[in-house]
């Protein structure tokens, strides 16, 4: 944790300063398709808008989903694909920021748009593959283990089948990781992924505790100071005035910097693998200078073999 302290010390703000520019970016762009959405859907609202109205009051949204005019149903799906395609891109953005700040004490903005233009559909990838093999797990692991009578058998299956579970977990976690600092393809990464749980398997794990431990942190700080305001505002008496001073100052402040908990969370994992795994997970490759970077010393924490 203290490197990845370090790290935001030293590139806090501007890695702050990049996904707030990025954000900027992606708002831009969601806000002009939304706006072309709602030109896309206006003529066929304002033809009959007493009917859909009430249908959008009394109908399951399956069904409101279902009776959708074609023109509305496209507007909906390339909106969904959008938004996702931009947190994928704020996202990617931050974790290849990372890296350049982790692996080379330095990165500019560009490197954030580089870096979210080029990676979320190798990640959106990475993330289903993993998803559905956590899924399978799960439901293999909860079916075999219903057939065992309960007692200790079952117990036993169980805390195996969560064992399993986390290993996936950490295998899910670490393969953006992966992928962002050795700029590996989809399936190098994803099997380097596995590789490491046999490992360093404990070192991931713990890597995905401290990230979980600061991430946990810095939501409870930001909390804390998002609302501060507002409770104390309470105590004049004016209750519009609290919920309006207080509420727009938490909600500017949490709009600025919601982001934090993830850099934190981000950057432990980073850290973590580029001073820890990354030595024996590619021994071979760094010894013969195959991979992307490979410094004799790193910026947090010391050699590659600390």
């Amino acid at each position: 944790m203290r490197e990845t302290l370090s790290l935001l010390n030293r590139h806090g703000i501007k890695l702050w300063f990049s996904v707030f520019v990025g954000g900027l970016v992606s708002s831009c762009v969601l806000i002009t398709f939304f706006s072309l959405f709602i030109w896309m859907i206006a003529p066929s609202f304002f033809s009959r808008p007493v009917e859909i109205l009430s249908t959008l009051r009394t109908d399951a949204l399956p069904r409101i989903l279902t009776q959708l005019p074609p023109m509305w149903k496209t507007g909906l799906g390339i909106l969904s694909a959008l938004v996702l395609l931009l947190i994928l891109f704020l996202l990617c953005g931050m974790m290849g920021s990372i890296r350049e700040a982790t692996l080379h004490d330095y990165f500019s903005v560009s490197h954030f748009f580089y870096y979210g233009m080029r990676y979320p559909v190798r990640i959106l990838l990475m993330v289903l593959i993993h998803a559905i093999l956590i899924g399978m797990t799960g439901w293999g692991v909860a079916w075999i283990t219903e057939l065992i009578p309960p007692g200790p058998g079952q117990t036993a299956g169980w805390i195996v089948g969560g064992l399993l579970l986390l290993g996936l977990t950490v295998a899910a976690v670490h393969a953006p990781v992966i992928s962002i600092v050795e700029k590996k393809g989809v399936f190098s990464a994803v099997g380097h992924s596995f590789r490491l749980l046999f490992l360093q398997g404990g070192t991931a794990v713990l890597s995905l505790l401290y990230a979980l431990i600061l991430g946990t942190l810095g939501v409870t700080v930001l909390t804390m100071i998002t609302v501060f305001p507002w409770f104390v505002l309470q105590f004049f008496g004016d209750q519009t005035i609290a919920n309006i001073i207080g509420g727009g100052f938490g909600g500017l402040f949490f709009a600025l910097f919601h982001m934090v908990p993830a850099m934190m969370m981000i950057g432990t994992l980073y850290t973590r693998y580029a001073r820890l795994i990354r030595i024996k997970l590619f021994e071979d490759e760094m010894d013969n200078d195959l991979l992307p970077e490979t410094t004799n010393s790193l910026p947090y924490g010391g050699g590659w073999g600390r």
